[in-house]
This record gives C-alpha cells, structure tokens and sequence, in this order.
C-alpha cells in the first residue's frame, strides 16, 4: 500500500510524531523504574534485618520491574509496528534514511536499556526475595 506523493509527507510527520511519543513513554518508564527501584533499594538497605519487610520490597520490586518491562515491551512493539507501515507506504525510491535511527539487527539487541534493565532488577529482587526466604 503506497500513499500518493502528496500525502506522504503527512503521513511521514504522523509516523515520526507517533513515534516520538513512544520513545517518550520509553523515556518516562525507564526514568520512574530507576527511581522507583532506587528508593526500593534503599529502603532494602534500611531495614535489611526485618524479614517481613524485606520479603514485602523484593516482592514489590519484582512487581514493578515486570511492570515496567510489559510496558517498555509494548512501546518497542508500537515503534516496530510504525516502521513496518513506514516500510509499506515509502516506495523503495523515495527510502533515502530509516523513519528511526540505526535499525540493523544485532544479537546484542536485547542488552539495550528498555529490555535489560527491567529483566535484570526483577532477577535482582527475585533473588533477594528466595535468599531471605530460603534463609529463614
């Protein structure tokens, strides 16, 4: 499906709009993770001694970070998405640079910030929880 010549630039701008306001909500989720968990361990440090209120922060460490990895999970599946209708309306002659930056595939990809910093705090705090919970 290509869209008139006349009408792509707008629909560029709506791609490109669209996908800036992922890239936000990446930005968003990522900057409240860190924060969040910041707290979250510092409270951990704290009050490392309670048993209860540990088991009650790494569970509620372990909740926010999958949270924040389904989140950061779905935007990357909407920006996927926009390249993919960016790829089917711009006819390959008119394709001089990507809608996004460098989008080459990687094995590495899965070590960017918005899949590996959620994955690696839920195993941080799904840890604290079985050390605390297997050393009653």
């Amino acid at each position: 499906m290509e869209v008139e010549r006349s009408n792509l630039k707008e629909e560029l701008e709506s791609i490109k709009d669209a996908i800036r306001q992922e890239n936000n909500l990446l930005d968003r989720r990522l900057s409240w993770l860190g924060t969040f968990e910041g707290f979250l361990f510092a409270a951990y440090a704290i009050t490392c001694s309670s048993f209860s209120i540990a088991l009650i922060l790494s569970a509620l460490g372990f909740l926010i970070a999958v949270s924040a990895g389904i989140g950061t999970g779905r935007a990357t599946k909407a920006i996927k998405a926009l390249e993919a209708y960016f790829d089917e309306i711009v006819p390959d002659k008119h394709r001089s640079v990507a809608v996004v930056g460098y989008t080459k595939p990687s094995a590495f990809a899965w070590l960017m910030p918005h899949r590996f910093f959620p994955f690696v705090v839920a195993v941080g705090w799904a840890t604290i929880f079985a050390v605390k919970l297997l050393n009653l």
